[in-house]
């Protein structure tokens, strides 16, 4: 089925996006123009009542929110390019050595299982680093997710989440 369209209007300016995903639960809208390449989602928790859905008009409407977020956003980015592109150098530098950092440790994953297998190591001692390894990759993935509020969110009034991150530095890199 091919995405939605949806088109409103900003500040006097059309702005058009289409609607990824769109169920009951969930919708993600990536506007295209006039800027593109930036996606935003929500979801309703598993918890909620049911009479809250992303069904029918009201789901239109909420995407036509998203759509709205998503251009004020990127009228953010350009509007602090001189900042953001200043601060990209850092952030991919430090970026690289956090995600070489966890290429190492991934590594290290991987020959823990080939002792095992040899028999060097017992199994007691395979989960024991094992499971240090996995701590260690996932303060690694925190890190990189701090580096994004470190060099950019500060420059910006609206919280990007996560999941559009790196969406948001492309869009700084083709600034």
């Amino acid at each position: 089925m091919p995405n939605e369209g949806i088109k409103i209007v900003v500040d006097n300016k059309p702005v058009t996006g289409e609607i990824l995903h769109h169920s009951s639960r969930d919708l993600d809208v990536r506007i295209t123009k006039p800027y593109e390449g930036i996606t935003k989602g929500v979801t309703i928790p598993i918890g909620a009542t049911q009479s809250k859905t992303f069904e029918g008009e009201h789901g239109y409407q909420k995407a036509k929110e998203l759509l709205e977020e998503l251009y004020n956003l990127c009228q953010e980015l350009v509007n602090n390019k001189e900042n953001l592109k200043s601060a990209l150098p850092d952030y991919e530098k430090e970026k690289t050595h956090l995600k070489q950092s966890q290429a190492d440790l991934e590594k290290q994953k991987s020959d823990s299982k080939n002792q095992l297998k040899d028999g060097i190591i017992n199994h007691q001692d395979y989960q024991k680093t094992i499971t240090s390894l996995n701590k260690k990759i996932e303060n690694l993935y925190d890190e990189i997710d701090e580096l994004f509020e470190k060099y950019f969110q500060k420059h910006l009034s609206q919280t990007v989440p996560s999941s559009s991150r790196d969406e948001v530095i492309d869009f700084i890199k083709g600034m």
